[in-house]
């Protein structure tokens, strides 16, 4: 995928080149910062070099020109999955793992014995002709051994239901009806 951009901004550092492009639909519009190592520098030490990390943060401004921008980016998609319970550990958050340790009591009427299990993050952007498109999913599993209520309701969905799916906001997106179960 080409474009030439007559009057683009190239952004440059000791050891890097930077390109930035907008990314927009109707809903939302982002930038998308393309990094490119010089010639015998890897992207894995450009993410230890504090240059290039203040200016991916924004909190410094590295040299830049305007110039007529040959941009070529392959196609791509790419996936992370991570194991997020080490980091977390390392950064000081043990209690939560613990059994005997964690209080959840804010999250529930009862929170004893609640802990995290696992901690994962999962990530993908793909890059192609139409555009850009991203997505990331975190997740954490609450286990526990909570003593069981006194009082027991049975509900079996044995004759015609109503289901609702909303998002995490409340907001219905699918509702239906469960004639014969």
């Amino acid at each position: 995928m080409h474009e030439t951009v007559y009057n683009g901004t190239y952004f440059y550092g000791e050891r890097f080149g930077a390109v930035i492009k907008g990314v927009s639909n109707p809903e939302t519009s982002a930038d998308m910062l393309f990094i490119l190592p010089d010639e015998g520098a890897s992207p894995q030490e450009l993410l230890s070099d504090p240059e290039v990390i203040d200016f991916i943060t924004g909190r410094k401004a590295v040299n830049y020109a305007e110039r007529r921008v040959e941009f070529a980016v392959p196609k791509f998609d790419v996936t992370s999955d991570c194991n997020l319970r080490e980091a977390l550990e390392k950064l000081g958050v043990t209690d939560a793992f613990a059994p005997d340790k964690a209080d959840f009591s804010s999250l529930t009427k009862d929170g004893a014995g609640l802990y995290i299990s696992d901690a994962t993050h999962s990530a993908r952007v793909q890059i192609d002709e139409e555009g850009v498109k991203a997505a990331s999913l975190t997740t954490i599993v609450y286990a526990g051994a909570m003593p069981p209520p006194d009082e027991t309701v049975e509900f079996v969905l044995d004759r015609p239901f109503l289901f609702v799916l909303q998002n995490d906001a409340g907001i219905p997106l699918f509702i239906g009806i469960v004639e014969m179960p």
